[in-house]
């Protein structure tokens, strides 16, 4: 589906394999799988992307969701149009340490400390710009610090957590997965 994979292990998607309109095609450039290069795969099952995209207006949610569906269509995932839900810095700080410190499918369950999933946050969102971004989540509340969960499902699996940073020029797609 127009995917290579390069020398450096990075996968590359040709921007004309996206079914989109032709004045809203995303700019993807170089998408690498940051939880192999931080080899965050050996412990949690899931990726992080880093995607190049060009957004004109990053407080037009509707575009936004557009580009988001068309990453997810093109890495197999479901598209969930108006089902994604943005949520504030501090829901995502939250979430995504608490996803990076514990199984998503037995919450009490410890697989990283805290000082190991904050370094793992850090290299992820190293190269974004916080002054003018946006979250996105496919899941309703926090599993870690709540009595349950639910989501709108990206994928196949049992359960999974999608969680996405958003700003002018990058997404980064961060995500979650656990079967049974």
């Amino acid at each position: 589906m127009g995917y290579k994979s390069d020398l450096f292990g990075f996968d590359i998607l040709n921007v004309e394999d996206l079914t989109m309109h032709p004045q809203q095609k995303i700019i993807y450039n170089i998408m690498e799988n940051l939880f192999k290069k931080l080899q965050i795969n050996n412990f949690f099952c899931g990726g992080a992307f880093e995607i190049i995209v060009n957004i004109e207006d990053i407080d037009k949610k509707d575009l936004i969701i557009e580009k988001l569906d068309s990453f997810c269509t093109a890495k197999s995932f479901y598209p969930l149009g108006n089902q994604w839900n943005e949520i504030c810095y501090d829901s995502f700080y939250n979430l995504l340490h608490d996803a990076l410190q514990f199984s998503l499918g037995f919450t009490a369950h410890k697989i990283l400390d805290y000082e190991d999933s904050h370094r793992h946050y850090e290299e992820l969102t190293k190269n974004i710009n916080f002054e003018n971004v946006k979250f996105f989540t496919n899941g309703f509340e926090n599993p870690w610090r709540s009595n349950s969960y639910s989501s709108n499902s990206i994928s196949d699996n049992t359960l999974d957590l999608a969680i996405v940073l958003v700003n002018e020029n990058r997404f980064l797609f961060i995500y979650f997965l656990f079967d049974d």
